[in-house]
């Protein structure tokens, strides 16, 4: 008998992955090293058989984690929704909620699309409640002197909730819920660039029934047809190892002890068999291997099948399927099924969270002297995210010819010159001095520095600060560029967008537009410097 082993996640730190999810096999990876080492086994886990139970069988699965927002649990988003065309650019102008149709249940005419504009929702309030991920790109630079090494990762943003369930035989949920209750673990990839901290808390042990109340997904017994409803990716194959679309029909037979009649059809029979699929590539990297795992192209999670069949479903029976789930790699998360489920939904909507409620506290001035250090802090580091976001704009393409390069100083792969490091170092220098003079003797002081280190270029340097085909910042030369940061006439940085923290009676610190430039501009000559392999 299984028994499921809910588990709640907190991200402290960004999770690097390209999903909108923290994958199964990586939460898989990171329990079996947090085992080893809490029981300090030296030997090879595969070839004990007990280590191997525990670990490595079907024994104990692992499925992908999915988003909790105010204690309800999300899903993948059902791929049968569909609303006007109309309706979705309403939806997704003004954020209100629209109605939607049941493919599986109405008629669909032509004018409607199918609502899949975020991959999971909460259903909730008779209302499909599409959930946002908050993702972040970050820029990093690799070692490598001769080859191009400004590269980024998109990864989970912290402070975002999800959860996990582990299943396992039933004597195994005490073993895995004090192993992982209560740790702080680092999941997924590039743990040492800063990724992956996670609070990990076990929110209980529980029995199928109880697991599935918390979707908010009945059992609809009222349909008539059998539908197959993917929790998660799912990868099928046959018995000569063939890639599968759908589920073999003697599959289902099987397990639902009934006869399919529509799962093909026919030239001259009406439609039986309904399908709303969505096909992915499932990659994979092994960290033991160090070597990327073979892609495989797997049924998306959210997609539904509907079968014809003669029989009667019996409760327990779907149960154990459920349970069992079906494909392959099931101990990383694929092949779950929800069969029949009552998706009992009229509108979709955006989940909106709940606000957390605000008190009123008066605070001594001590501690408004730590506030203040802390929001500015908390601003620093909101304005360097902002920037670094305008820099990987500015970097998104390192294609000589195209348009959208907006920053161009180094030549990766060709025999064109670049700009001189010494050059970029100088600059360096000056926005430096620019900064000490800001802070000492205010704007008009700071500026008079920048204005006096293009007015003393010597002629052969002057030409390169000039030539805006050779080299260039924001399409500018790097002497216009420069100029314009005097005299206010660059439109690069809008500090409106940046989202300081909103706190009454604190004044902390915010940097003005110019000293925003003055940064951004020193940000992109060191990371120049490094693409090249200067300073490390």
């Amino acid at each position: 008998m299984s028994k499921f082993v809910l588990v709640n996640i907190k991200t402290k730190g960004p999770i690097k992955t390209e999903l909108s999810y923290i994958s199964g096999s990586s939460i898989r990876g990171t329990y079996i090293n947090l085992y080893i080492k809490k029981n300090n086994i030296k030997e090879d886990i595969s070839l004990n058989k007990k280590y191997r139970r525990k670990l490595l069988s079907n024994s104990i699965r692992f499925f992908d984690a999915y988003p909790k927002i105010d204690g309800n649990y999300s899903i993948p988003t059902p791929l049968c929704f569909h609303a006007t065309k109309n309706d979705i650019k309403k939806f997704l102008r003004d954020k209100k909620p629209i109605d939607i149709k049941n493919e599986f249940k109405d008629d669909i005419v032509q004018g409607y699309q199918r609502v899949n504009k975020s991959e999971f929702s909460i259903i909730k309030d008779k209302k499909l409640n599409l959930v946002s991920i908050k993702k972040v790109e970050n820029l990093h630079n690799c070692k490598q002197i001769n080859e191009e090494n400004l590269f980024r990762y998109e990864a989970i943003d912290k402070n975002q909730e999800f959860y996990t369930i582990i299943q396992c035989d039933a004597d195994l949920a005490d073993e895995v819920k004090d192993c992982i209750d209560n740790q702080i673990l680092y999941i997924g990839g590039s743990k040492s660039s800063g990724y992956g901290r996670c609070e990990v808390k076990v929110e209980g042990i529980f029995d199928y029934k109880e697991i599935k109340s918390k979707y908010n997904i009945s059992l609809d017994n009222n349909n008539k047809k059998l539908n197959i409803f993917f929790m998660s990716d799912t990868i099928i194959k046959d018995e000569f190892g063939n890639l599968q679309s759908t589920i073999p029909d003697k599959l289902l037979e099987d397990n639902l002890d009934i006869k399919i009649t529509g799962s093909k059809q026919k030239e001259d029979d009406k439609k039986l068999y309904k399908a709303s699929i969505i096909s992915k590539d499932v990659k994979g990297y092994n960290v033991m291997w160090k070597c990327k795992v073979s892609s495989e192209t797997a049924i998306k999670a959210g997609s539904i099948i509907t079968y014809t069949y003669k029989g009667m479903l019996d409760k327990n029976k779907i149960e154990q399927f459920e349970i069992k789930g079906i494909g392959s790699k099931k101990n990383e998360g694929y092949g779950r099924i929800l069969i029949n489920p009552k998706f009992d939904v009229k509108k979709c909507a955006i989940y909106e969270e709940k606000e957390i409620e605000r008190k009123r506290v008066d605070l001594s001035n001590n501690s408004k002297e730590i506030m203040k250090i802390i929001l500015d802090n908390i601003a620093k580091e909101r304005e360097e995210q902002y920037l670094l976001n305008i820099i990987i704009d500015a970097l998104d393409n390192f294609d000589e010819n195209s348009k959208r390069r907006k920053i161009k100083l180094n030549y990766p792969n060709s025999n064109k010159k670049d700009f001189p490091n010494t050059q970029k170092a100088k600059i360096i220098n000056l926005i430096d001095e620019a900064l000490i003079e800001f802070e000492k003797s205010g704007e008009d002081k700071s500026k008079q520095k920048i204005i006096k280190f293009i007015s003393e270029l010597k002629s052969n340097t002057q030409k390169m600060y000039q030539s805006r085909d050779k080299y260039s910042l924001f399409n500018l030369s790097i002497e216009d560029y420069l100029k314009g940061i005097t005299e206010n006439k660059l439109n690069c940085i809008d500090i409106e967008k940046i989202q300081y923290p909103q706190v009454e009676g604190i004044d902390f610190y915010k940097s003005s537009q110019y000293e925003m430039y003055l940064k951004l501009t020193k940000s992109i000559m060191e990371y120049k410097i490094r693409e090249k392999g200067g300073i490390k």
